[in-house]
């Protein structure tokens, strides 16, 4: 699995989606802008600051780990249930 576990917010595992979706790769793969310009032109007030500085490590985390989806894919489980199984222990170990 791959997820950075400082963006789990504590007491909060119950509320990890078992899915992510790699927009920074999207970006990059369809625009030339430098999303993390805009992300920091966006992070005008402290009170949400936190959300721009988390969309900024998981844009870089998806450069600096590009072959994570490609991991991902080759991960497969042999069913739903397998897949279920296994993102449920790694949460369980984050309790």
């Amino acid at each position: 699995m791959y997820y950075i576990k400082k963006h789990i917010k504590e007491n909060m595992v119950d509320m990890v989606s078992l899915f992510a979706m790699d927009w920074p790769r999207h970006w990059r793969n369809s625009r030339t802008d430098d999303a993390i310009k805009i992300l920091q032109t966006m992070n005008k007030n402290k009170s949400f600051s936190i959300y721009y500085e988390t969309a900024i490590d998981f844009y870089n985390h998806s450069t600096d780990n590009p072959e994570w989806y490609e991991a991902t894919k080759a991960m497969q489980p042999s069913s739903k249930e397998e897949y279920f199984r296994n993102t449920n222990n790694w949460l369980d170990s984050l309790r």
